[in-house]
Parts: structure tokens; sequence; C-alpha cells
């Protein structure tokens, strides 16, 4: 099937549906991960991402936070947060600054920098694999074209903890910024 999708810089869109509805596989899709999807953005610059490669579609801003864990359990916490610099390519002190607007949203439900991301439950490696995702969207701003594809962003996440993800998008998207959730 094929369609359109249009997505304003300060919107903030859900899809929903059922089960094996299609919903993982049109995330997949749009950042490349599987094939298949013509991805055009229009704006200024006008892209077309068919083309790119996952990494390089990152580096232009469009970004996918699994529904899985989605972390490195051999790194620490901190290691697994500078994944994120890669495909924005930011200054150690960018790095620092983005990390603490994160950590300023989500406080302690990000465990501490130095700790093995192998001893985490569940729960906070699902933290750690959000935070990272926001992580690269802060430092992806300018990217011509920054749109986040979170496939699940509140699974795993421990239940009270679930309203808190729905109300930090918002936070990211100022500036420029057009998180999809």
């Amino acid at each position: 099937r094929s369609g359109r999708l249009r997505i304003d810089r300060a919107d903030l869109v859900g899809i929903g549906g059922e089960n094996g509805g299609g919903k993982s596989t049109f995330a997949k899709k749009s950042v490349g991960i599987l094939a298949g999807a013509d991805v055009r953005l229009v704006g200024e610059p006008e892209m077309t991402f068919t083309e790119l490669s996952p990494a390089d579609r990152a580096a232009r801003g469009l970004i996918y936070m699994p529904s899985d864990e989605g972390i490195f359990r051999d790194l620490s916490v901190l290691e697994n947060l500078e994944i994120a610099r890669v495909p924005s390519r930011a200054s150690r002190s960018a790095f620092r600054d983005a990390v603490a607007t994160v950590r300023t949203l989500i406080g302690p439900l990000l465990a501490p920098d130095a700790q093995d991301a192998g001893t985490l439950s569940g729960g906070e490696a699902r933290f750690l694999a959000l935070a990272r995702g926001w992580l690269t969207l802060v430092l992806l701003r300018s990217a011509p074209f920054p749109l986040r594809i979170a496939d699940e962003p509140t699974s795993g996440v421990h239940v009270g903890a679930v309203p808190m993800v729905p109300r930090s998008l918002p936070h990211l998207a100022s500036p420029g910024l057009a998180p999809l959730a």
C-alpha cells in the first residue's frame, strides 16, 4: 500500500492500530532499516531519503527509536549515550549540554553515567534507549529534517513513568524539532 503523511515541523503525530497492523514496518521502512518505502520530505530543502542508508538518514535528522531495549549491555550508560554523537558529529561540549537537557527532562529515571548497562533492569534499559533517542534528537536540532520515529515509546517502561514519556515530547520539540511518536 502507498500513502502520504504530512507532518509539519512542530507536529507530534501518533500512529495507532492493532498488533500486526504495520506500524513498526512503517517506521522501519521510513528510516531505511527495511527496504521498500519511497521517503521524500518536502520543505526547504526538499530531500528524497529513498536511496540513503539508515546512517545518512540519521545524519539528516530522520531518527528511529526501536520498540525493544536497543542498548548495548556491555557498555556503560554514558557509552550508550555517546552513540548519539555519531550521526550528529557533535562536539564534546555540545554533547555534555545535550545530556544535561535530557537528564533535566527525565531526572532520576536515567541510571548514573558510570553504571554498567548490563546491570540495568528492563525498565531502566528502556529509559536508557529512550534517553539516547532523545539525545540524538537534541543534537540534531539543526538537521534539515529533524524527525523522530519512536516505535512504541512507552513499551517496557515502568507503569508509573509512562505519563512522563508523552509529557517530555513537546519539550524536545522546542525550536525546530518535530518528534514523531
